[in-house]
């Protein structure tokens, strides 16, 4: 009787779908929709959180802080008019060597000014860039209880408005109340950022089978790239123009706010809801996607305890946590080491920056494609597809890690830092 239990069940499993495969990509295909809109919003909230990094070069007078930061040093504020060259010879050997810091003839500091008028120092601009930060810890935990037992659709749409109210009064609270309230604007925008990847991840589990999967985690994160690779030159752009660095901020949230529009018009919760979809696709998704409901209708029965001690969840969150520091430093101070340490204009400043953005959208597209593919031929397993990537992409970003920490202040190694984060950026391509 087993035998035959066994029997059935392998035929079953070799059963193949009643319903036809509908195409992912087809310009009638609601899945390739959902996925277009899903890369805009997230590019719009990783412009509206990331953007600040280029935009805080054209906010600060570096000018101010370059001479408050030498009034603080006490090697230039303990020496006398004449002996100034001297002594910032002698004890400068290490600290510029060290902190890449160009100096002139008179021994102060070379800057490069984008013609801010706020006079943060460099501790409070990276106090600020942690806000973001600090708020989605808070709600990080929180969140479950409410992408669990409410529309995921309406949750991303409730964190993306969050991302503008922020957005939008930063300029104001910037000049007129300073760096503090800034920062408490940044924390209000991470308990917004602390909802996003959930309910998009909520409504790719209700819309997209197995297979397509991988594709599809590519193309919405391209959004990622796409803020990067496009918005670091139109920032650039609007600071350079007369419109001036606060022009950034009201942009992206007048385009952030386009985007709440369409997605409430356009987008639902599962296929079931769609109003518009091809009878084939209907069906396809009938028989592909398992619908689950996002409103909890018992207690819930999930085991924490178990799972915060799995090998399986502490390796992943490691490895998270190294990627995502890695890339948040490189995206938040790059701007600020190739004006400081490259001398570089505003409009140079966002080109470059830009260039790690498109070389790591143009790999992880191309990456994911071919998993999937080799998925979809049972070539290799979703657990062996990620092992890969992981693996694969850790190894060669500790590879040019290494030879990373070696480079000083001199004429190429100085060219070849950017470099190496170029390659850097491209490995993780891996991980997404």
């Amino acid at each position: 009787m087993l035998s035959i239990q066994k029997a059935n069940f392998r035929v079953e499993m070799k059963r193949k779908p009643t319903a036809e495969r509908a195409p992912l990509f087809h310009p009638y295909s609601r899945r390739f929709h959902l996925v277009l809109l899903l890369a805009f919003g997230f590019f719009c909230t990783t412009f509206m959180r990331m953007h600040l990094a280029i935009s805080m070069t054209c906010m600060v007078n570096s000018t101010a802080v370059a001479l408050i930061e030498e009034m603080q040093n006490p090697y230039i504020n303990n020496t006398a008019g004449s002996n100034l060259i001297e002594e910032v010879e002698q004890t400068n050997a290490f600290s510029s060597e060290q902190q890449c810091e160009k100096r002139a003839e008179d021994g102060h500091t070379v800057v490069v000014d984008y013609g801010g008028t706020l006079p943060w120092s460099h501790q409070m601009q990276n106090f600020i860039f942690s806000g973001t930060f600090w708020g989605a810890l808070f709600v990080v935990g929180p969140s479950t209880l409410f992408y669990h037992r409410c529309s995921p659709r309406l949750l991303l749409l409730a964190a993306v408005v969050v991302y503008i109210l922020s957005t939008a009064v930063t300029p104001l609270l910037a000049v007129n109340f300073g760096a503090y309230t800034v920062f408490a604007a940044r924390v209000i925008m991470g308990f917004g950022e602390g909802f996003v990847i959930p309910s998009i991840n909520a409504m790719i589990s209700n819309w997209f089978p197995v297979e397509e999967k991988g594709t599809v985690l590519a193309l919405y994160t391209a959004g990622n790239q796409f803020a990067g690779a496009v918005g670091n030159p139109l920032a650039a752009a609007l600071c350079a123009s007369s419109l001036g660095w606060p022009a950034v901020f009201y942009f992206i949230a007048s385009l952030s706010t386009v985007w709440c529009i369409l997605w409430s018009f356009t987008s639902s919760d599962n296929p079931r809801k769609c109003g518009r979809m091809t009878t084939k696709e209907r069906a396809y998704l009938a028989e592909a996607v398992k619908h689950r409901s996002n409103r909890a209708n018992k207690a819930s029965t999930v085991p924490y305890a178990s799972m915060f001690t799995s090998s399986a969840f502490l390796a992943q969150l490691l490895c998270f946590f190294i990627t995502n520091v890695t890339v948040t430093m490189l995206h938040f101070y790059l701007p600020s080491f190739l004006k400081d340490v490259l001398l570089l204009g505003v409009i140079a400043n966002g080109t470059f920056s830009a260039i790690p953005n498109v070389i790591n959208l143009l790999f992880k597209i191309t990456w994911s494609m071919l998993l999937d593919k080799l998925k979809s031929k049972k070539i290799i397993t979703n657990t062996f597809s990620v092992r890969l990537s992981q693996s694969v992409g850790s190894k060669f970003w500790k590879c040019l890690v290494l030879p990373r920490n070696s480079v000083t202040c001199g004429l190429y190694d100085t060219r070849a830092c950017p470099f190496l984060h170029l390659l850097h950026v491209r490995l993780h391509g891996w991980f997404h």
